[in-house]
C-alpha cells in the first residue's frame, strides 16, 4: 500500500485483502471518512499507531494476518461496530476496550488470548463475542454485565468450568457454545 493513499480523504471502503502486503502505512489514520477497512489475509504483524484516527470506521477486517497486538490506542475507535480479528496470533486485548461503545460484534477466534480485560463487560452494545479456539482458562466477571449479548462461542478453549453468570445470560437469551 502507497504511503500516499492518506491523501484519499474521502475514501470510505478500502479493501486489502491477499495482496502480500507486510506492513500499513502510517498516513492510514488520515483517511478519516473510512468506514469500512478489510485488510485480510496478508502478513500484517503489526498496525501503526495512527490506526486510532479512525473515528468514523465502523467495520474492521483484519483477519488471517498474524497480529501479535493491537495498538494501546485501539479503544479511540469510537465508531466501531465490527471487529474482525480472527487466526492471528493476539496473546491480549489492548486496555480500556470498554471504550469501544458502539461495538457489536468482536471476533477473536483461534489467536492466542489467555485472559481477558476485566472491563470487556462495558462493551454494553456488544451482542456476538467469538471466543473459540484461545486458551482461555477463565472468564472475567464483569461480563456478566454483557446484556446485549445474543451469542458467545467458547468452544476449543481451555474453560473447565461454567461461571455461575451463564445461568443469567442464558436467561436473557445468550446462546452459548462450549
Amino acid at each position: 500500500m502507497p504511503s500516499t493513499i492518506g491523501a484519499l480523504k474521502q475514501l470510505r471502503v478500502l479493501y486489502a485483502s491477499n495482496t502480500v502486503m507486510t506492513e500499513l502505512p502510517n498516513r492510514i489514520g488520515e483517511l478519516a471518512a473510512l468506514e469500512y477497512f478489510g485488510c485480510t489475509d496478508n502478513n500484517i504483524r503489526q498496525l501503526p499507531d495512527s490506526i486510532d484516527q479512525l473515528k468514523n470506521l465502523q467495520e474492521l477486517r483484519l483477519y488471517g494476518n498474524g497480529l501479535k497486538e493491537l495498538p494501546q490506542t485501539f479503544s479511540k475507535l469510537s465508531g466501531l461496530r465490527e471487529a474482525y480479528l480472527r487466526n492471528n496470533a493476539l496473546t491480549k486485548l489492548p486496555p480500556n476496550m470498554s471504550e469501544l461503545k458502539q461495538l457489536e460484534i468482536l471476533d477473536l477466534r483461534n489467536n492466542k488470548i489467555n485472559r481477558l480485560p476485566e472491563d470487556i463487560g462495558g462493551l454494553s452494545n456488544l451482542y456476538q463475542l467469538d471466543l473459540r479456539a484461545n486458551p482461555l482458562e477463565e472468564l472475567p466477571n464483569s461480563m456478566k454485565n454483557l446484556t446485549n449479548l445474543r451469542k458467545l462461542d467458547l468452544r476449543w478453549t481451555r474453560l473447565t468450568q461454567e461461571p455461575d453468570w451463564f445461568r443469567d445470560l442464558r436467561a436473557q437469551g445468550t446462546l452459548i457454545y462450549l
